[in-house]
């Protein structure tokens, strides 16, 4: 499987053959026109990434085509992996036009914006889509945008138990033995990634997740799996909040500095990220953003060394939290959402 770390020159915080990071398409459809969605594009693979997850609903439909567009004359040295399961979206101008009038309810009334674009989302790109003639037609399409022949790996996109029927898993190997995909995955919640890997032991060689701390992730990697994992520094935010975590640092040698780096979101959200690179069960760690300027910050943070003791501080106590009380060990489970 060829999922490739960054490339820019400089040691990593994680060990092994490079720092894991990978860039995540999902903020493209935050990002006003084509030509500022292939800035962002442009910008990570100059930062060093050369990882880059799409799927056929990212950036409004366009996301495929602006790595196309970008990274034409570079695919050998990238990986690329797209996804089957949620349609790629119809009247994506609509949508724009849309988020376009609703942006000052983001700003404001910013749970409402969300659950309204969840929906409007739902509607123009719906879901459920494993038939095997839907996905033929899903992973000849995503090759067609892209301009490429095959792709690094194909994830079942919000994938449920049932949808793996014998028809769609003969439909993948059809696809998987014509050449077009290098390696085929989930990317769904936790808890349904474990029924299938349960259910289908070996099956899938990528198992796409969001981030989170505790006993679990390793434990999806058993049957030979590379775990994938995005949303470190958003799940991480969301269980530093928890009264417990507040507690647990409070006995650890380094409080004083992990309180002082919780007091700063910013610092902090920088810090989870370190602290997610350094769990080197992960074969993948996914960031996303929608502002080129940050692009080069993210990758920054993977060669700050002088981060890592408190990385692993971190990791401590996230990892004590997520284990011993039934709400942490939850908080960051959440499914993926599709972001359009």
């Amino acid at each position: 499987m060829r999922l490739l770390p960054i490339d820019n020159g400089v040691a990593g915080v994680g060990e092994g053959d490079g720092t894991r990071l990978g860039f995540g398409c999902a903020s493209l459809g935050d990002v006003p026109g084509y030509t500022g969605k292939c800035k962002v594009i442009e910008a990570a693979y100059e930062a060093g990434f050369r990882h880059f997850d799409v799927a056929p609903s990212y950036g409004h439909g366009e996301a495929e085509a602006v790595l196309a567009t970008v990274l034409a004359g570079v695919r050998a040295r990238v990986s690329i992996v797209s996804k089957v399961g949620i349609a790629h979206p119809k009247g994506g101008d609509t949508m724009k036009r849309l988020r376009r009038a609703a942006a000052p309810i983001k700003r404001f009334l910013p749970s409402l914006w969300g659950a309204a674009s969840r929906k409007t989302t739902r509607l123009i790109a719906p879901a459920g889509r494993f038939g095997p003639a839907q996905m033929e037609a899903s992973v000849c399409e995503s090759l067609r945008r892209l301009g490429c022949d095959s792709l690094d790996a194909l994830l079942l996109h919000e994938v449920g138990e049932a949808d793996l029927t014998a028809e769609a898993l003969a439909m993948l190997d059809k696809l998987s033995s014509q050449g077009l995909l290098g390696a085929l995955g989930t990317g769904t919640s936790v808890d349904t990634t474990q029924r299938i890997v349960q259910l289908h032991p070996g099956r899938f060689e990528v198992l796409q997740v969001n981030h989170y701390w505790g006993s679990r992730t390793p434990a999806l990697t058993l049957h030979g799996a590379t775990a994938v994992t995005h949303r470190s520094i958003r799940t991480g935010l969301e269980l530093l909040e928890r009264p417990a975590f507040r507690h647990t640092i409070e006995s650890h040698a380094r409080a004083r500095e992990l309180s002082l780096a919780c007091a700063d979101r910013r610092f902090c959200g920088d810090l989870l990220l370190v602290a997610a690179l350094r769990l080197q069960h992960l074969g993948m760690v996914l960031v996303s953003t929608s502002k080129p300027a940050r692009v080069g910050q993210l990758v920054a943070l993977a060669g700050r060394l002088d981060l890592v003791p408190l990385a692993d501080a971190m990791n401590e106590c996230l990892d004590r939290v997520a284990l011993e009380t039934p709400e942490g060990a939850r908080a960051p489970m959440h499914g993926m959402q599709p972001t359009p």
